[in-house]
């Protein structure tokens, strides 16, 4: 048996090293294809890059995706600070916009943007500095020192040849209101609210690693994507704020929610700092209006510890 292997193995390598010398390997050939290969894997590499830089350019054009703004560290302390309310007439300001006296960013003085502010009433001034003030003492006062420099409530404000009702400004932390009186429905809750909704967003923007972007989205209904920006929600007459039974089913409290993931997240915090009772209810009722409402509670908690459940909803027992 021996025998048999043995020569059947030597047979194999005669055969082997005829079938060797009647292909001779050719060298150059073979340094040609390494070559190849070489400049393949090279292109592939060149490739996978160029595919990650488009990715983050198309990632950083994309309309209504919040950013975080960069914000320098205040030098003081919190201890060191005096009190946010002290000299109250230097951040809550009146007076409009003009060549002396500009009130907006210097990047709004633009053609295309050309910002008109008007000056209050006077017969207004009071009631919305002590309407401010209110609305304001339900923040901690670190929140407002690092997030909040001036809020500026006027009787008129335009953009884009287009009237607005309140702007913000996220980078400078500042705030734009309009009032007209109580006469044009500029009540107290009105004011309230639209200062809750544009501090809310010079929040979210500035402190955006502190919100859990993705599992709040991750509430919405499967497929559903945010209309894009509010004008198209007005456009497509999905602006209604009036707390609507059917969207709460889905995670929505109102139809302007549905518009972008930031006015979705300013729907939320404008109701926690309201004391609205039936906000709490709605809350108590629909499974992913809490689940949505505890994120956004996670994310006031995440700035300052003194947010909580039992501080938000305490507003209810304290309303006037």
């Amino acid at each position: 048996m021996r025998k048999v292997f043995f020569w059947l193995l030597l047979i194999i390598t005669i055969f082997s090293f005829i079938g060797c010398k009647a292909q001779p390997v050719d060298i150059q050939e073979e340094v040609n294809n390494i070559n190849k290969v070489g400049e393949q894997a090279q292109q592939k590499e060149i490739f996978t890059e160029t595919q990650t830089e488009n990715t983050e350019n198309v990632e950083t054009i994309i309309e209504e995706t919040p950013t975080e703004t960069v914000v320098e560290t205040p030098v003081e302390t919190v201890e060191e600070r005096p009190s946010y309310f002290e000299n109250i007439e230097d951040k809550i300001l009146f007076t409009g916009d003009s060549e002396g006296n500009r009130i907006f960013p210097n990047s709004w003085y633009k053609d295309d943007i050309n910002p008109k502010g008007e000056a209050l009433k006077p017969e207004e001034m009071q009631r919305s500095l002590e309407l401010m003030i209110k609305s304001q003492k339900k923040y901690f006062e670190d929140v407002l020192w690092d997030n909040l420099t001036r809020t500026h409530v006027l009787s008129y404000l335009e953009f884009y040849g287009v009237e607005y009702g309140g702007v913000n400004s996220p980078e400078l932390g500042l705030v734009y209101l309009v009032n007209r009186g109580e006469l044009y429905g500029y009540d107290d809750f009105d004011l309230e609210m639209k200062f809750n909704s544009e501090f809310s967003t010079v929040l979210l923007k500035r402190n955006l690693s502190k919100m859990d972007e993705l599992g709040f989205k991750g509430l919405n209904p499967f497929g559903f994507e945010y209309l894009g920006s509010g004008v198209q929600a007005i456009k497509e007459g999905k602006d209604s704020l009036e707390l609507n039974p059917e969207l709460h089913k889905i995670g929505f409290l109102n139809e302007y929610a549905q518009s972008t993931f930031v006015n979705d997240f300013n729907s939320f915090a404008i109701y926690l700092f309201m004391g609205d009772k039936q906000f709490w209810q709605v809350y108590d009722i629909y499974p992913i209006i809490k689940a949505k409402t505890d994120l956004v509670l996670d994310f006031y908690h995440n700035l300052n510890p003194g947010f909580t459940y039992d501080y938000f909803r305490g507003f209810c027992e304290t309303k006037n």
